[in-house]
């Protein structure tokens, strides 16, 4: 596992340990075979909508499990996660989507109406349905360089 991306590493224990708990927030959980499932179809809808290896998404929502889900899935199609602040107020999330340019948003419900009118024609994906996607989770075999960029954060 050494130098393995991150991503990587939830597929070796998602074979390893596919039962155990990968992910746990209050009193819910995840485990490792659910959690790579769950990345692996997110992985594929974000493929579908033509995200390649170095493209941004953002993220916003309170924390949550499927805010993980979301970055997992990034992740594992070579995107870049752009964590927008749930606090933060309609211009600073602006200034955030033209400088980061997105090409998809995950939001949770209080956002989502607000990131769809400023990021427009961007698509704009609720966090909430992320544990019944139904799309194909099949891999495609992408390869992703060790130093590809996983994050983009901005501070204020």
């Amino acid at each position: 596992m050494k130098n393995a991306l991150l991503h990587e590493g939830l597929e070796y224990w998602a074979r390893e340990r596919p039962r155990s708990t990968a992910l746990s927030m209050d009193d819910d959980a995840i485990s490792y075979a659910d959690t790579n499932r769950l990345a692996d179809t997110i992985a594929a809808r974000l493929r579908a909508l033509g995200v390649q290896i170095g493209d941004r998404i953002g993220i916003c929502g309170e924390n949550s499990l499927e805010w993980v889900l979301a970055a997992l899935g990034v992740l594992k199609v070579g995107g870049v996660i752009v964590p927008f602040n749930q606090r933060y107020v309609r211009d600073e999330l602006a200034y955030l989507i033209s400088h980061t340019e997105p090409k998809v948003i995950f939001s949770d419900a209080a956002r989502a109406s607000l990131l769809q009118d400023l990021a427009d024609p961007v698509p704009v994906l609720p966090l909430e349905d992320l544990r019944e996607a139904t799309e194909p989770s099949a891999k495609d075999g992408i390869s992703i360089p060790s130093d590809a960029l996983a994050m983009v954060l901005f501070t204020s």
